[in-house]
């Protein structure tokens, strides 16, 4: 049981464009009103200034109350009382892909579809929520009465189940591979394990947008366990295999015993190609990562940290104690994701000095690709370098132009 969705603040018709500045402000209203309501274990993340997407691991559809209440407060925050406009929320539950292509239509997309609500993606769900406590929510693919009772039960079953993303507490989950790329070299040169739930479109990992996270760190990293024999008996020797582990397993004692037993699963003859990528790290490491040494050392031949901070303290950890610290881009401005790509490469020195390499992940598009090139950030991986892919793809030559690399 969950619910992925993509909300979306529709403002009065032609009055953003005339108000561009008060996007930002909109954004941030709405940041701090789901920070402070919409809490663990839900998450959102913004895809645009104006859409975010909704994950809710324990129901089946969202709370329309509580985003009614944050249309009341978008409204307030516009245009006060008996203002001149109007805000609306708009809440499409779907599939992961259908979310976010959804998220990403431009409003003339939208007003379109809300003319013709029936091009929706089969079995999303697609609501107006307006300010005002005794407002009715509409409804707007709503099956129509003359498609009869057998049309109306199909949308019905489709709300009630909703194609989430992979609800890692489930099985049959597989496990797959992103591939990193050397610009320089125009190769890859490593594979990062993910997860997909056979049947579901999507995958989950944990380099890449904050809402593909895991919802089970324990149930993810198991998968990902549990795959890697199939893996090394597909890649040739000698590059590294990621190998995500949470930080979690490692300071909660009720892990330790599962956790224990996902290292058991582990190939030690194979010890030399894989690398533990730690992921939800504290923001500090008092004593760098000498502690996770006796417990992870037997099992991996070197540690890499995943961090969504640009400005991470690589100068708390001993010289040469880690492989590479993996930074992920998280923002979703382009300006933003710019600018934190500099604010990374800026501290090239530091890492030289502790003999810690690199890497940018999450890169997107193919002026990101660029961008990383010219900032000397060499190491890239994400969306714009390769798809969810079924065999390990270290090691093998393919030019930029050709990129992304895809399992088709």
């Amino acid at each position: 049981m969950s619910s992925f969705a993509c909300l979306r603040i529709e403002l009065p018709h032609n009055w953003a464009e005339a108000h561009e500045p008060i996007r930002g402000s909109v954004q941030k209203v709405t940041e701090a009103y789901l920070e402070t309501r919409w809490l663990w274990p839900r998450r959102f993340t913004p895809l645009t200034d104006l859409a975010f997407v909704l994950v809710d691991p324990r129901v089946a559809e969202l709370e329309i109350a509580e985003l009614r209440r944050l249309a009341d407060e978008l409204q307030n925050h516009l245009f006060g009382s008996g203002g001149e406009g109007e805000v609306s929320l708009l809440l499409f539950e779907g599939s992961t892909d259908s979310v976010i292509a959804f998220g990403k239509m431009k409003h003339e997309e939208i007003a379109a579809l809300l003319a013709a609500p029936g091009k929706l993606p089969l079995g999303g769900r697609l609501l107006r929520i307006r300010p005002g406590e005794h407002t009715p929510v509409e409804h707007l693919n709503a099956p129509s009465p003359k498609d009869g009772p057998r049309v109306a039960a199909a949308a019905s079953q489709a709300v009630a189940q909703p194609a989430p993303p992979p609800t890692l507490a489930r099985s049959p989950l597989v496990a797959g591979l992103l591939g990193t790329y050397l610009l320089s070299r125009q190769v890859f040169v490593a594979d990062m394990l993910a997860v997909s739930t056979i049947g579901q479109a999507g995958y989950a990992c944990v380099v890449e947008d904050e809402y593909l996270m895991p919802q089970d760190d324990l149930a993810f990293d198991e998968a990902c366990f549990r795959g890697i024999s199939q893996v090394l008996a597909q890649k040739a020797g000698g590059l590294p295999l990621g190998v995500p582990v949470s930080f979690s397993h490692i300071t909660r004692p009720d892990h330790a015993a599962r956790f224990a037993a996902m290292l058991a699963l582990l190939p030690k003859a194979r010890r030399g190609e894989l690398n533990a990528s730690l992921y939800r790290l504290p923001r500090q490491l008092a004593n760098g990562v000498a502690p996770l040494r006796p417990l992870l050392d037997p099992h991996f031949c070197s540690l890499n940290l995943i961090t969504t901070d640009p400005r991470f303290e690589v100068e708390q950890l001993a010289a040469r104690s880690v492989n590479c610290v993996v930074f992920c881009l998280r923002e979703h401005d382009a300006t933003a994701r710019h600018a934190a790509m500099r604010a990374f490469a800026g501290r090239r020195e530091a890492y030289q000095r502790r003999g810690v390499r690199q890497v940018l992940a999450n890169v997107r598009t193919r002026a990101e690709l660029e961008w990383a090139a010219q900032l000397d950030l060499q190491i890239v991986s994400g969306p714009a370098v390769s798809g969810f892919l079924d065999a390990p793809v270290g090691g093998r030559a393919l030019p930029l132009p050709k990129l992304p690399l895809t399992a088709a």
